[in-house]
């Protein structure tokens, strides 16, 4: 009896699961018919978040960068499509950017005589799915629809086009970086902080998919050699160096020449009950550390505004919006203390090009972009961390001076003050 309700459970699910399908495809179908068909992108964009795209000039700035010269040899960018999970996606009115690219190349670019041939390859999967693989809606659509539309574009030998992520996607490669195609596999680095740290000696555990990583992908996009030297050390020996890939318009800025500013680019740390979302049990960025390094920087300024009066401006630049996963002890600390000693907190918006040309100094959380960036415009840059304890820190990452205690950095940031006045003086 037992054995017959499971039977009939199982029967009554698939049949569900086969008419949600099938209503699901006509649907599409029908949006496809009425709908202007486009050429197909040669390149689709994936892994980019909203809060990197739906700014004020975000989507522009995409598109500008993503079809900067640099890229050319590495994926086709006349015609780019990104991909952004977020329902802004379906707002916007601009036709490159979609919430689902399968959905986008079905109804906007396989041609309605091969209609057909989706609608077989769709029923075919359902017909030899596995009962296992019903529970979730978002692995049966994967393994459905998505699939069924990439071997459509395959098999009816479509124009090729190129699959572009970006190191956001380390632990899991985007769908359809498995699915058949004869386009190139890039992933682009938009950041520099994926290296990993020595925690008591021992080096942080990478929780990356190496083996995905290395079969799936055809040429991975970094900042500088360093980049290239870790990546070779992995094993992985298609890195190409095409200097700071930031998706945003190198916006340049001049520099005060009555003013020493100096401008700290923060990382935002999680609330401690959302540590585990780092994934391992040591967090470089936790909220200790990140309090500890943010009261470094609030008593050097106060120092510098009392023995340098005018002549200093201290900024904060966050890394990111802040979100309720934040850490609300900091964010109300850096908001109180900013207000109190006459620090600006900067936009997480604001274009990094034009913040670090302000700057006389980039002070970064190692081993964050903005130094580097710095660096690579020959500016001024240091990593400070106050992290002596559990903590290795190297006197010099990739070049740039590491500084582990506020006597230290003080006397740094000192000698630089006086080099930039001494010098307008002379």
């Amino acid at each position: 009896m037992y054995a017959k309700c499971r039977r009939y459970h199982r029967v009554l699910k698939n049949f569900t699961l086969f008419v949600f399908i099938a209503i699901t495809s006509l649907f599409l179908l029908m949006l496809g018919v009425f709908r202007k068909k486009s050429r197909v992108p040669s390149s689709i964009v994936y892994s980019l978040t909203s809060e990197q795209v739906f700014t004020d000039k975000g989507i522009e700035d995409q598109f500008t960068s993503l079809n900067e010269e640099r890229f050319q040899d590495f994926f086709g960018v006349s015609n780019l499509l990104i991909e952004v999970r977020s329902i802004k996606s379906l707002l916007t009115r601009n036709k490159m950017i979609t919430i689902d690219a399968p959905f986008f190349l079905l109804t906007r670019c396989i041609k309605k005589n091969h209609y057909r041939s989706f609608l077989s390859k769709v029923f075919r999967s359902v017909i030899v799915m596995r009962i296992q693989e019903l529970s979730s809606l978002k692995e049966v659509k994967k393994s459905v629809f998505d699939i069924a539309v990439y071997e459509v574009l395959h098999q009816h030998r479509y124009p090729e086009f190129d699959l572009v992520t970006t190191n956001s996607s380390l632990k899991k490669l985007p769908f359809a970086f498995e699915c058949p195609g004869r386009g190139r596999r890039i992933m682009v680095w938009y950041s520099t902080n994926s290296k990993p740290m020595y925690f008591r000696g021992k080096r942080q555990r990478l929780n990356w998919n190496i083996s995905a990583i290395k079969k799936g992908l055809d040429s991975h996009l970094v900042w500088t050699k360093h980049d290239v030297a870790f990546l070779e050390s992995l094993g992985i020996h298609n890195a190409h160096a095409i200097g700071p890939i930031l998706l945003q318009k190198p916006v340049l800025a001049e520099r005060s020449n009555d003013k020493y500013v100096i401008t700290y680019f923060d990382v935002t740390p999680l609330a401690p009950t959302n540590n585990w979302i780092i994934g391992t049990q040591e967090n470089f960025y936790s909220e200790q550390d990140a309090l500890g390094d943010l009261e470094a920087i609030i008593t050097l300024s106060d120092d510098l505004m009392r023995t340098f009066d005018n002549k200093v401006e201290v900024r904060i630049k966050p890394k990111r919006a802040y979100s309720s996963m934040h850490s609300r002890r900091y964010i109300m600390k850096l908001i109180e203390s900013c207000r109190e000693y006459g620090i600006e907190l900067m936009s997480p918006d604001s274009n990094l090009y034009e913040v670090v040309s302000q700057s006389d100094l980039v002070i970064a959380t190692p081993w964050t972009s903005p130094a580097v960036l710095a660096k690579e415009m020959s500016l001024n840059s240091i990593f400070f961390a106050i992290r002596v304890a559990d903590w290795y820190l190297p006197s010099s990452h990739e070049d740039i001076r590491v500084i582990k205690s506020l006597r230290e950095l003080t006397t740094y940031v000192k000698r630089g003050i006086q080099k930039k006045f001494n010098k307008s003086t002379s």
